[in-house]
């Protein structure tokens, strides 16, 4: 349908004249087509297979508004109306900011995606003041962490050569070790401390700041 076409109907529908941010959405609503919910699944899925398919690599996407948006929503951890009314640029937004390697590997995609959930769940059980939440969920990413990737990743942490596997495995675990700590240092002061000074040689872990879940590193569907 063109523009014209649309704004007619909306106009017929409503009474007002079609402008702003939802002017996707009634051409969506009106065509029985793709909502905004199932256009951004679709664009996160295809975030997700870039990062796996060029892991370290700076990518070049050209594509609509509507495709910008979904981007907005993902890389700067918007709601679906935030981001989609958002004009701001992207900028550098980069999956594998915060290692010095590229991660390759899905396991240790999974544990910073887990990793990162988590940050977030937890914070938002501070914020509430509401301790079952932060502390549950620290339990259960414990026991992933532990019982799936360390178990899982034995054979990559014995190797006797030095490959890029290797460090890779190392590099995230210790990551994740340093940012458990911190997430958890509310609510186990004395243990976390403890594995965080014996890790980096720091004064301690209370000094730090709380770390920031980071929409972009987290993926729905390799969870």
């Amino acid at each position: 349908m063109s523009h014209v076409e649309i704004e007619a109907w909306y106009k017929e529908k409503t009474g007002k004249d079609l402008g702003g941010p939802y002017h996707y959405r009634a051409a969506y609503e009106h065509g029985g087509g793709e909502h905004e919910n199932a256009h951004q699944a679709r664009v996160e899925a295809a975030i997700y297979n870039i990062s796996m398919t060029h892991p370290g690599k700076n990518i070049l996407v050209i594509a609509h508004g509507g495709t910008f948006r979904a981007f907005n929503t993902h890389f700067f951890n918007l709601t679906m109306d935030q981001g989609y009314r958002s004009t701001a640029r992207i900028g550098n937004a980069q999956y594998h900011d915060f290692l010095s390697i590229p991660i390759v590997n899905k396991l240790d995609v999974w544990i910073i995606s887990r990793l990162n959930r988590l940050t977030a769940t937890v914070a938002g059980g501070f914020e509430s003041y509401d301790l079952q939440i932060p502390t549950r969920a620290i339990t259960e990413f414990v026991d992933d962490l532990t019982n799936w990737y360390v178990r899982r990743s034995r054979r990559r942490f014995w190797k006797s050569e030095n490959d890029g596997d290797k460090f890779e495995a190392y590099e995230t675990l210790y990551h994740v070790l340093i940012t458990l700590t911190k997430v958890m240092a509310p609510i186990t002061p004395m243990i976390a401390d403890a594995v965080y000074r014996g890790l980096t040689g720091a004064e301690s872990v209370h000094l730090e700041r709380f770390p920031e879940a980071i929409r972009a590193h987290m993926f729905d569907s390799l969870e």
